[in-house]
C-alpha cells in the first residue's frame, strides 16, 4: 500500500484519508456501490449521480488524478478500497469512447455520425489534454496507453483522457524531457511506438506516437488492422499495375523474412513484407495523393474535408508516426497546427470550398 498511503498521507493502507483528500476524492464503501450501480450492473445508476467505476490499478490512479485537474482529462470522483475490492469512481461519459462513436454506432443508434468539424475538435481536446500532462505539472506525466477507448466524450462531445493507472511521472519538465527505460512493457497493440516495443524507452514522444494512431483513425473510420490492409492492396496494384514498388523505394517498409517479435498489429503479405503502425501516416497520404482517398477516407467524410485542412492535418499526423523518436513534433506543437486545420475547415464550409479528399493542394 506505498502508493496509496503516499496519496492518502498515511503509512497505514487501513487509515483514512486526511481532509483535505477527502474533499477531493470520496471514499466509498463497497455496499454503497453496490446499491447506486445495482451490483455494477453498467445499464443504469441510482439517484441521478451517474458515475462510472473502473476495477484496475487503482493506486497510481488515484494519485495522479488527486493532483492533476483540466478540463479534458476525467474527473475523480472517489474510490473504494475493502475486502479485496479496489475500484476508482469517475465521472459518467454518457457518449462513451472515442472508438464508440466511431466504431460501435450500430449498438448505439442514438449517435449521429460525427462530422469531419467535431472531430477535429475532439482531436484538438485530446490534444490539450495530452500536452497538459506532459507540460502542465510539475513533473512530465507520461500516459503510455493512448487510444480512442481511452478517449471519454461527456454529454457535449467534449473529449477527456482516461486510463491513467499505468501512466508515471517522469522527470521534473524540461523542454527537453530525458527518456525512461522500464522492464515491464504495457500498452496496446497498434499505438505502441517502436523504441517502447524494442527497448522498453519511454518519453513524452511515445503518447504522441500513439496520438498519432489516433488522429489516422479519426479520419480513416478504421482500425489500425484495416488501414494496414488497404495500404498493402494498394501497394500490391501498384506492383501488378507494374508502376512504383513502394517497399523498394520506401525505406521505412519492411520487407526482410525475418520474424519480428515486436511487429505491432503488422499485416504480412506471402512474401513477408511487414508493414507498421509507423507506415500509417505516410501509407494514407500516399493513397490520398494518387486519387484512391475514397478507399482509405472514411466514407461519411468524402468530399467534406477542404483541402487545406486535409494537407495541414496529415502533415502534422505523419510525423506523429515517425520511427525516430526525436522526429517527432512535441504535443504543443500538434495542438496549434489541429487548430490550424479547424480553423482552415471553417473557412472551406464557409466558402462552400469542400473537396473530395483525394484532391489536395498543391
Amino acid at each position: 500500500m506505498e502508493i496509496f498511503a503516499k496519496c492518502f498521507g498515511g503509512s497505514n493502507g487501513n487509515k483514512e484519508p486526511s481532509t483535505t483528500i477527502e474533499q477531493l476524492c470520496h471514499r466509498f464503501s463497497l455496499p454503497q456501490l453496490q446499491k447506486s450501480t445495482d451490483n455494477f450492473d453498467e445499464s443504469r445508476s441510482s439517484d441521478g449521480e451517474a458515475s462510472a467505476i473502473r476495477i484496475v490499478h487503482f493506486k497510481n490512479e488515484i494519485l495522479l488524478l488527486c493532483q492533476l485537474h483540466h478540463p479534458n482529462l476525467i474527473s475523480l470522483i472517489g474510490f473504494c478500497d475493502e475486502k479485496e475490492e479496489k475500484m476508482v469512481v469517475y465521472e459518467y461519459m454518457p457518449n462513451r469512447s472515442l472508438s464508440d462513436q466511431l466504431y460501435k454506432r450500430d449498438s448505439h443508434s442514438n449517435s449521429p455520425v460525427l462530422p469531419w468539424k467535431k472531430r477535429l475538435e475532439i482531436s484538438i481536446g485530446a490534444a490539450r489534454g495530452l500536452h497538459y500532462l506532459h507540460t502542465g505539472a510539475k513533473n512530465t506525466i507520461l500516459h503510455r496507453n493512448i487510444k480512442l477507448k481511452n478517449i471519454l466524450l461527456d454529454e457535449n462531445l467534449v473529449p477527456k483522457l482516461t486510463s491513467l493507472a499505468f501512466s508515471f511521472k517522469g522527470q521534473k519538465f524540461s523542454s527537453k524531457p530525458k527518456p525512461i527505460e522500464v522492464d515491464l512493457v504495457i500498452g496496446t497493440h497498434g499505438y505502441m511506438a517502436p523504441e517502447y516495443m524494442m527497448l522498453g524507452r519511454v518519453s513524452d514522444k511515445l503518447d504522441v506516437f500513439s496520438f498519432g494512431v489516433v488522429l489516422v483513425e479519426l479520419v480513416c473510420g478504421k482500425t489500425p488492422s484495416k488501414i494496414f490492409q488497404i495500404i498493402w492492396e494498394e501497394m500490391e496494384k501498384d506492383q501488378n499495375n507494374n508502376t512504383v514498388d513502394v517497399s523498394e523505394n520506401d525505406p521505412n517498409i519492411d520487407t526482410s523474412d525475418e520474424d519480428d517479435q515486436y511487429t505491432d498489429e503488422s499485416e504480412d503479405d506471402q512474401n513477408g513484407r511487414k508493414i507498421h503502425s509507423w507506415h500509417m501516416g505516410k501509407g494514407v497520404k500516399n493513397i490520398v495523393e494518387r486519387g484512391n482517398g475514397e478507399r482509405i477516407i472514411d466514407p461519411n467524410l468524402v468530399g467534406k474535408i477542404g483541402a487545406e485542412c486535409w494537407k495541414v492535418y496529415i502533415d502534422i499526423a505523419e510525423p506523429c508516426l515517425n520511427e525516430d523518436e526525436n522526429e517527432r513534433p512535441a504535443m504543443g506543437e500538434v495542438e496549434v497546427e489541429l487548430e490550424r486545420a479547424l480553423e482552415l475547415q471553417e473557412q472551406a464550409e464557409a466558402n462552400n470550398e469542400l473537396l473530395h479528399p483525394n484532391i489536395t493542394s498543391n
